[in-house]
């Protein structure tokens, strides 16, 4: 019998998980936490996850939404490169997922791709099951290829931008209903605002994001520099100023200092107890943030296999209860940080060391600083008075 805890009956807005459907990827990345970071669960799982587990996903989502109230259940095809998995068994999954009684929660697909195998087939499929698709590509060809070659050593430029233009070619023929956004890990010996106009200009894209690398104070180098890139990316953004760019980084931090009420988005803050995200190898194994598995903490070993776990046991597992520990507890040096709000101390990653596990500040706290003081200042000279920014910030004058 399942004892329930604390959780039960509570509501929860939204349950992500971010599903291994493909643990090899056609590219190497030099920064892939998940194959050249020293872990090597990816590469010791089966290549492509198996029908059977994508049904236990399914069964696991039942079971949750029997237990909790949830509002949104969001699936993220992900990888190693997730379009590896191939059209037919891809498809199939999806009609596993989308065939589950999950009790008035709204379903969400999507997919994260180097779009290189992009054709007019796999479009069929995103507009079929309703996928949100994003690309990975870190901005022009000699930046981009910095860190994105093949295995051989090769480009991956040309054949990344062609799957792209594939994709915004059928979102504005209405094949499509969400625009394809890019994800371009932020570099910082560039300049943002080089890869912001390149986005918005050459390859006609405005939704997009800079994500922070996925680096801890063991494995950082340089955390100074990516105020640079964030805050030259932020200048051409304020004088830009078009309404229908969206950089998601930018949004959730700014909305935040305009209103206390708006809740920040996955992918920019960390799992909450109401907002909840996992990740399930293409084994059926349930973990916690997958960026953690560079760290080779024990944090990141399975609580259990999908088939047999309900979610009240994934919130009691100890993982979780470390993971939430980390996430309530603000490092000494954010306590009179006026930016902890928004800054939380940083993602569990930033906050790790072999020495001081995740009880130090972000590593790239400096930066950080730097950029929110930026983005404030343009709120500032655009009339929003600083009382109402503090007020938002919840800092006491």
């Amino acid at each position: 019998m399942v004892i329930i805890t604390m959780f039960a009956k509570k509501k929860i807005k939204h349950l992500e998980i971010i599903l291994k459907v493909s643990e090899r990827c056609n590219i190497n990345c030099t920064y892939c936490y998940i194959f050249n970071l020293g872990n090597d669960i990816a590469i010791n799982s089966n290549p492509i996850i198996s029908n059977n587990t994508i049904k236990d996903l399914k069964e696991f989502f039942e079971r949750a939404s029997q237990e909790y109230d949830i509002e949104t259940v969001q699936v993220d095809f992900h990888g190693g490169e997730p379009l590896m998995m191939g059209k037919e068994r891809f498809e199939n999954a999806c009609k596993e997922l989308t065939s589950g009684d999950y009790n008035e929660a709204k379903l969400n697909l999507a997919c994260q791709t180097n779009a290189i195998l992009i054709d007019d087939e796999w479009i069929d499929i995103f507009s079929k099951y309703n996928i949100s698709v994003g690309i990975s590509i870190d901005g022009p060809k000699h930046i981009n290829d910095r860190h994105r070659l093949d295995r051989k050593g090769r480009s991956t430029y040309e054949s990344t931008v062609k799957g792209l233009v594939m994709l915004q070619d059928a979102w504005k023929a209405g094949r499509l209903n969400d625009e394809p956004g890019i994800l371009c890990v932020a570099n910082p010996s560039v300049k943002g605002a080089e890869i912001y106009r390149y986005f918005v200009d050459v390859l006609k894209c405005k939704k997009f994001d800079f994500l922070i690398p996925d680096e801890s104070h063991d494995t950082c180098i340089n955390p100074n520099g990516l105020s640079d890139f964030y805050c030259s990316a932020l200048d051409e953004f304020f004088s830009d100023a078009d309404k229908n760019v969206y950089v998601r980084y930018f949004h959730t931090h700014i909305q935040s200092m305009l209103s206390s009420e708006f809740s920040p988005v996955m992918g920019v803050s960390k799992s909450g107890s109401d907002t909840l995200a996992f990740t399930v190898s293409s084994e059926g194994e349930l973990y916690v943030d997958d960026t953690l598995r560079a760290t080779n903490d024990p944090i990141f070993s399975p609580i259990g296999k999908i088939q047999y776990l309900m979610l009240s046991e994934t919130l009691d597992s100890w993982q979780m209860k470390k993971y939430m520990a980390v996430n309530n507890q603000l490092p000494t040096a954010c306590n009179d940080c006026v930016w902890k709000k928004l800054c939380g101390g940083g993602r569990h990653i930033q906050r790790y060391s072999k020495v001081d596990d995740f009880n130090r500040e972000t590593v790239f706290c400096p930066s950080i600083r730097k950029i929110m003081s930026r983005a404030a200042s343009y709120l500032i000279e655009s009339g929003i008075s600083e009382d109402t920014i503090m007020k938002n910030l919840e800092v006491n004058s």
